[in-house]
């Protein structure tokens, strides 16, 4: 009995010392499961954070677009406008060319009074200059030369404006070749 005794009695002790380290293990479970959930809490918590940022980032990056597209667009409205302008001045200035050109070729028109198309149309000048051909056949050289110097003068006059329209228009294309830059830049980003 006693061998009995001493074996049920190895044998409980060591069924204890099992539960023992069972137990042991489970604490020892239950405290890396507390540390594991911590870890993912942790990470959770990162990540969104990480997301968070990321959105601010995404929202700043589409705000910064979205004003880079507006200062895009009020440049190429301003380009544009400036482009009509230049267009408008160059038509104007071409219609001036033609007509002092057809005047300077057509020196027949200023004998003309109701000559709608003659540079030197209802001016002080052309009426005296009609008037000297009318009372004398004799003085139409002199009144041709006279009309002649008021075309060349008239036509100095011409290109002194077609020289201030072309400073103009050069001083705004710096004027806008100098605000480009800086939409280039955005446009590089």
């Amino acid at each position: 009995m006693e061998v009995d005794a001493d074996w049920q009695a190895e044998v409980i002790k060591r069924l204890e010392n099992a539960k023992e380290r069972q137990e042991k293990q489970r604490e020892r479970l239950v405290n890396l499961s507390k540390q594991t959930r911590s870890k993912e809490e942790e990470v959770v918590q990162l990540m969104l954070e990480v997301e968070g940022k990321q959105w601010d980032d995404v929202v700043a990056k589409q705000a910064k677009l979205e004003e880079e597209r507006r200062v895009a667009a009020t440049v190429n409205a301003q380009r544009r406008s400036l482009i009509s302008q230049e267009t408008e001045e160059t038509e104007k200035h071409d219609k001036l060319q033609k007509s002092l050109e057809d005047s300077l070729n057509h020196p027949k028109r200023l004998r003309s009074p109701c000559s709608s198309r003659g540079l030197l149309h209802k001016t002080q000048s052309e009426t005296t200059n009609i008037s000297l051909i009318n009372q004398s056949g004799d003085s139409t050289g002199f009144s041709l030369d006279r009309g002649r110097g008021e075309l060349d003068s008239k036509e100095r006059e011409l290109m002194q404006e077609i020289r201030e329209l072309r400073t103009k228009l050069a001083a705004r294309a710096r004027a806008t070749d100098f605000v480009s830059p800086s939409t280039s830049s955005v446009h590089s980003h």
